[in-house]
Formats: structure tokens, sequence, C-alpha cells
């Protein structure tokens, strides 16, 4: 009982510093929650976007190819 009145005479003698602190706190959790469920729900939408299509696969491109692409790009 003792250490119960000495933490409330505590915050009444730091009124202002608890007041400012409890908002702060309350938007710490806010903005971590809205920044947990932005990334899940990025995650989720990329799963289920990606879902529907196949991967191309091939060789890699040989020198040739990149030096005839890069023709092709500049005109020449």
């Amino acid at each position: 009982m003792y250490l119960l009145r000495l933490a409330l005479a505590s915050l009444a003698s730091r009124r202002f510093t608890a007041l400012l602190t409890l908002p702060a706190i309350a938007l710490s959790v806010m903005l971590l929650t809205a920044v947990d469920r932005a990334r899940t729900e990025a995650r989720n939408t990329f799963s289920t976007t990606i879902s529907g299509t196949d991967p191309e696969l091939g060789a890699r491109p040989g020198d040739l190819t990149l030096l005839l692409y890069q023709g092709s790009l500049t005109g020449s």
C-alpha cells in the first residue's frame, strides 16, 4: 500500500510529463501496428498477384545478344 501511495505521489508531482508520456506511447503503438499491418497486406497482395503467373526460364543471353541489343538502342 505504501508503494502505491508513493507512486501516485510521484505521478502527481510530474503531472505534465506523465500526461505527455501517455499520448506518446499510444501514438507509438498505433504507428507500429499500422506499419506491421501495411507490411502484411503488401505481402499478401504480392502473393495473390504473383500466384497466377508462371516464371519465364531460359538461358542467360550471351555477349553477342547483349551487343546486338545495345546496338539497337543506339540506332547503329
